[in-house]
């Protein structure tokens, strides 16, 4: 499993610190050998980044994109304040991961609950759909890929420059 973000932003912080200390526990105790990555900047200001946890790791900022999104099976995207395009839920869907997200953490995106993303804003309910998704693959695929799907579709650059020159 994987949440990536800028840990100088308060609520990629705060998301950190609900996953790691609310959210996977459940997940942990379901999964034994469920891991997850914590990348990003600044990983120092999450609580439990001196002693994480079993099975969390911090990466810190990488470098490589390609081979980070090649060693997880779920993305997952906290977040629970706080504004912006959720930039990084869309790089998920373009390397067709399937991602659990709180409500406010996809606000704004054509992602729709159960076909591609699942969006949870509990702890419980959060976990559950991680765990959910770790031991089906099919639906790991298929939620990728709708993700994918809409991606391509709604935020390609090629699209939003013609919707740019259109409203222009």
């Amino acid at each position: 499993m994987l949440f990536i973000g800028s840990y100088t932003y308060q609520p990629n912080v705060t998301a950190a610190e609900f996953l790691i200390e609310q959210a996977w526990p459940h997940i942990h105790k379901a999964i034994p050998e469920a891991r997850l990555l914590i990348a990003g900047a600044n990983p120092d200001k999450i609580r439990g980044y001196q002693a994480p946890p079993q099975g969390v790791k911090f990466t810190g900022f990488v470098e490589n994109l390609d081979e980070l999104y090649q060693k997880v099976r779920v993305v997952c995207c906290p977040i629970l304040s706080g504004s912006g395009t959720r930039v990084k839920l869309i790089e998920a869907a373009a390397y067709r991961k399937p991602i659990v997200s709180t409500r406010i953490g996809a606000e704004g995106l054509d992602l729709v609950d159960g076909e591609a993303i699942f969006l949870r804003d509990h702890a419980q309910t959060f976990a559950d759909a991680c765990i959910e998704l770790l031991q089906n693959h099919q639906l790991c695929q298929q939620l990728g890929n709708n993700a994918y799907a809409v991606a391509s579709k709604r935020y390609n650059r090629a699209q939003i420059l013609q919707q740019i020159q259109h409203h222009l």
